[in-house]
C-alpha cells in the first residue's frame, strides 16, 4: 500500500460488495423475466450490524406475509450476505397490484418499517408514487426519510436505537414460539409432548397447546406496559392477572413458571444495553429480579414448599444470577452440538441434557424429593453421553418417560427453562417458529 493511503474499511468492502452483487442477481432475473412482477424482499436495518437478534423472525414472517399477499408467487432466491438475508419473488401480477400489496405488507405491524419489498416491472422499479402515496417516513422522527438523509438530521446512533426497539416487539413472539418447540420436542421424560402426558393426566396437547397461546397474548401485555415506561408493579399485576386467567381457561397452572421467565426477560431486555450483548442481559435479569423480590412475600405453592425444604434455589435463584442455566448451560451445549454439524433436533436434546444436570427442579423435588432430583441428574448425563456419541436419544427417552411415569416424576423447572432458550434462539434466527 503506497505511503500516506489508509486501508479500506474491511466492512465497507463487504457492504459495497454484496450491493453489487445482489444488483447483478436483480439484473438476471429481470432478463430472464417468468412473471409480471419481480419482488425483491430485504431488510432496512441500520447500523453495522444488519442481522441483529429479531431480524431472522421478522424476514421470516414478511417472506410469509407477501407470499400469502401475492398468490402463486414463484420463490426464485433466498440467501444471505453481508447486507442481511435476501429473496426474490416471481409474481404474476399487475406491477401496480403488487406494489400495493407489497406496502401493505409494510405497514401491517411496526416493525415492519425495517422491511422492504421493491417491486420491478419492465427494468424499472414501481415507486409508491405510481400509487399516489407519499415516501416511507424516517425511523427516527417520521418525516420524509430521504429528506432526513440527505439533511442528516439525526445521530447514527438515534436511528439504530429505535430500529433495536421495533426488533424488540418481535420478542414476545419468540418467546411463545419457544415454548411452542419445547412441547413439541418428543420425548421428553415425565413431560407433555407429542407422544403423551408424560407424568400429568390432567395435561394434554391441545390444552398446552391453548396455554401458550394465553402466554402469548400475556407478553404482547407486557411488553406494551414496557414501551409505556409502566413501572414494574404493572407487569408484576399483568403477571398475576395471566396466572388466575390461565388457571380459570385451562383448569391448572400450566405455564406459570414461563409466566415468570417471559415477564423477566422482556423487563430486562427493556432495561438492557443492546451493544451490552448476553452479559448486559444477564445483568438486568439479576437487577430485575432483586427488585421483584425486594420487600414482597412469596405466594405460597409447591416449589416454594420444595425450595425452603431442600434448601435450593429454584428458579428465583436462577434469575437472581442471571439465568445461568440457560446463558451458561443451555445455549452453549446448543451451539457445541450446532457447530459439530447436528440438526435442530439433537441440539435441542443437547440444551434438555444440560438443563436437566444443572437445574434444582423443584417440581421434581416436590414429587419425588431428593431421589427425584437424583434420578434428573443421572438421566441427564446419560442422555449427554448418548448425544456426544452421536446416538439417537428418543429410545433411551421413550424407556425414562416410562419409568418417570411410574415414579410421577417430571421437571417442569426444566421445561420452562427449555422454552425460554428455543425462544432466545429464535429471536437470534437461529431456529425457526414452528409452523
Amino acid at each position: 500500500m503506497p505511503y500516506g493511503e489508509s486501508r479500506p474499511d474491511p466492512l465497507r468492502v463487504r457492504l459495497l460488495a454484496a450491493r453489487d452483487a445482489r444488483q447483478a442477481l436483480l439484473e438476471r432475473h429481470r432478463e430472464a423475466g417468468g412473471g409480471r412482477a419481480l419482488v425483491a424482499l430485504s431488510l432496512a436495518i441500520p447500523g453495522s450490524e444488519k442481522a441483529p437478534p429479531g431480524a431472522r423472525p421478522l424476514f421470516d414472517w414478511a417472506l410469509g406475509a407477501a407470499r400469502a399477499a401475492l398468490p402463486g408467487a414463484r420463490l426464485l432466491h433466498r440467501g444471505d450476505d453481508a447486507l442481511g438475508p435476501l429473496a426474490l419473488l416471481a409474481a404474476d401480477a399487475d406491477p401496480a397490484a403488487a406494489k400495493r400489496a407489497c406496502v401493505a405488507v409494510e405497514e401491517a405491524r411496526p416493525a415492519a418499517r425495517l422491511v422492504d419489498l421493491d417491486v420491478y416491472a419492465d427494468g424499472a422499479q414501481v415507486d409508491r408514487s405510481v400509487l399516489g402515496l407519499s415516501q416511507r417516513g424516517c425511523l427516527a422522527c417520521g418525516a420524509p426519510a430521504r429528506e432526513c438523509i440527505r439533511a442528516g438530521r439525526h445521530r447514527p446512533e438515534e436511528v439504530v436505537a429505535r430500529a433495536r426497539a421495533l426488533l424488540q416487539g418481535l420478542l414476545p413472539a419468540s418467546l411463545a414460539a419457544g415454548l411452542k418447540l419445547e412441547l413439541l420436542l418428543t420425548p421428553k421424560p415425565g413431560l407433555v409432548d407429542r407422544a403423551d402426558r408424560g407424568s400429568h393426566p390432567d395435561l394434554s396437547l391441545a390444552l398446552m397447546e391453548r396455554s401458550i397461546g394465553l402466554v402469548a397474548g400475556y407478553l404482547d401485555e407486557v411488553h406494551g406496559s414496557l414501551a409505556r415506561q409502566d413501572p414494574l408493579d404493572r407487569q408484576v399485576a399483568l403477571g398475576r392477572e395471566a396466572e388466575r386467567r390461565m388457571l380459570a381457561a385451562c383448569g391448572t397452572n400450566t405455564h406459570k413458571g414461563a409466566i415468570f421467565l417471559g415477564g423477566l426477560l422482556l423487563a430486562a431486555s427493556a432495561r438492557a444495553a443492546p451493544e451490552a450483548g448476553e452479559a448486559g442481559l444477564r445483568r438486568a435479569i439479576a437487577s430485575v429480579s432483586e427488585e421483584l423480590l425486594a420487600g414482597r412475600a412469596l405466594p405460597a405453592s409447591h416449589g416454594e414448599a420444595a425450595r425452603r425444604a431442600f434448601s435450593v434455589g429454584g428458579i428465583l435463584g436462577e434469575a437472581l444470577r442471571g439465568l445461568p442455566a440457560v446463558f451458561e448451560a443451555a445455549l452453549p451445549a446448543w451451539r457445541a452440538a450446532t457447530s459439530r454439524g447436528r440438526g435442530d433436533g439433537p441440539a435441542s436434546f443437547a440444551m434438555l441434557a444440560a438443563l436437566m444436570q444443572s437445574v434444582e427442579d423443584t417440581t421434581a423435588l416436590h414429587r419425588c424429593g431428593a431421589a427425584g432430583l437424583a434420578t434428573l441428574r443421572a438421566d441427564g448425563r446419560r442422555l449427554a453421553a448418548l448425544l456426544e456419541a452421536g446416538e439417537a436419544p428418543e429410545p433411551f427417552l421413550a424407556e425414562r418417560n416410562r419409568a418417570w411415569v411410574a415414579m410421577n416424576l417430571t421437571m417442569g423447572g426444566v421445561a420452562d427453562l427449555l422454552g425460554l432458550a428455543l425462544g432466545l434462539l429464535v429471536h437470534e434466527g437461529a431456529v425457526a417458529s414452528p409452523a
